[in-house]
């Protein structure tokens, strides 16, 4: 009797059953809690999170994010370790709870160089150099001059630049003989806490963050909490000392129960 013969599976086959056995490894419930690696740079949304070599792009939470970290609910212990020094744009939507002896983390010290960074911007590109010196740049469509310029990760004087409007578009010069990377406000909003609580966010470093009313009054703003919430914890956090962490809605509030924040290092 002839041995029995299996058709040949299909690259579009094997993708899909890696990305079946992905869900199913980090969708599974641990007792212990588990720990996620977020890589925005080199990180895969089909991957399982698991180890930094198969890292996501982007965490559960943002809405952008890819079928694995978007199917994974998030329960009391579980661990996402940002790579540190990588820039993570987006915005992370904080809706689930941990418990009071094993909170959710969301740590930006826990693998990498120094601090993962939370951009709240866009590049803009490298601006051509006139012969004088300055710095010359056309902004994207819709971005103003007022919105929040940031040279070389510091916010951008407007005394020292020169803008003029070109159809949808702004064409600026930057006053600068020495940086060259240019970044603009996108209004977005770093961690959103909305619901839960016995959440820990720490070890981040936010960048290219200002207030965007035109976008909304929390907008560009990098810790927002729509309620106040049990037992979170803030820790080793840098942020410009304009934006206040977190800002909770609707401001301002006084005082705040069950919030417990140390000093930014």
């Amino acid at each position: 009797m002839p041995a029995a013969t299996h058709p040949p599976v299909s690259r579009l086959g094997l993708a899909a059953r890696a990305l079946a056995l992905a869900l199913l490894m980090a969708t599974a419930p641990a007792l212990a809690g588990r720990s996620f690696y977020i890589d925005f740079e080199a990180g895969c949304d089909r991957a399982d999170g698991l180890s930094p070599a198969t890292a996501w792009r982007r965490a559960p939470g943002d809405s952008r994010a890819g079928p694995v970290p978007r199917a994974t609910r998030l329960g009391p212990g579980d661990r996402l370790l940002f790579r540190g020094g990588i820039a993570y744009r987006g915005t992370i939507v904080v809706r689930t709870a941990g418990s009071a002896d094993r909170p959710i983390a969301y740590l930006g010290d826990g693998w990498g160089e120094g601090l993962a960074i939370l951009d709240g911007g866009e590049p803009i590109g490298r601006p051509a150099r006139p012969q004088d010196g300055r710095l010359a740049v056309t902004l994207p469509p819709g971005v103003h001059p007022a919105q929040g310029l940031f040279l070389d990760g510091r916010p951008l004087d407007p005394a020292r630049l020169e803008s003029r409007p070109s159809g949808n578009r702004h064409q600026v010069v930057v006053d600068s003989r020495e940086g060259g990377s240019l970044a603009h406000a996108a209004g977005r909003v770093g961690f959103l806490l909305v619901a839960g609580g016995h959440v820990v966010i720490s070890g981040f470093s936010f960048r290219h963050f200002a207030p965007a009313p035109q976008h909304g009054p929390y907008a560009g703003h990098p810790v927002v909490a729509l309620q106040p919430l049990p037992g979170v914890t803030l820790a080793a956090l840098d942020a410009p000392p304009s934006l206040p962490l977190p800002l909770v809605a609707p401001p301002p509030v006084p005082a705040i129960a069950g919030w417990a924040s140390t000093p930014a290092r």
